[in-house]
């Protein structure tokens, strides 16, 4: 069974893009993409359906920004232990820096590849190039 992504992300072109990207990588099995926290907190909280194995996350979403889903995830007992990476195109080092240092497993920068974002998730322990 391959991996389930559930992808947040608000501007329809660059959600689009991402889907294609890691849908032709076959170990990535489904991208789900909800366009707030509010629809991505839905999902994540819905015990009837399969939990993602990851969630990819656009630091800035309207209404709640992705650093307070992250925030909601990590401190959900039922969602704390699936791997959140936050994804930006131009992110501040203290917004990445944060997002890290509040249980993001890695920043990427968009736009996102599968190859990237499954060495990502294989590697819990990476700390992300642009803050070494």
């Amino acid at each position: 069974m391959g991996l389930y992504v559930l992808l947040v992300e608000d501007n329809p072109d660059h959600a689009l893009l991402a889907k294609r990207s890691l849908e032709r990588d076959d170990r990535i099995e489904r991208v789900e993409v909800c366009e707030d926290a509010f629809a991505a907190l839905a999902v994540m909280r819905d015990e009837q359906v399969r939990r993602p194995d990851a969630v990819v996350v656009d630091i800035r979403l309207p209404g709640i920004s992705g650093l307070e889903l992250l925030d909601s995830i990590k401190g959900d007992p039922r969602t704390a232990g699936v791997p959140v990476i936050v994804v930006s195109t131009s992110a501040p080092e203290h917004e990445v820096r944060s997002a890290i240092r509040r249980g993001a497993r890695a920043y990427m920068s968009k736009p996102i590849r599968a190859g990237e974002l499954i060495a990502n998730l294989r590697r819990p322990d990476r700390v992300p190039r642009e803050l070494t």
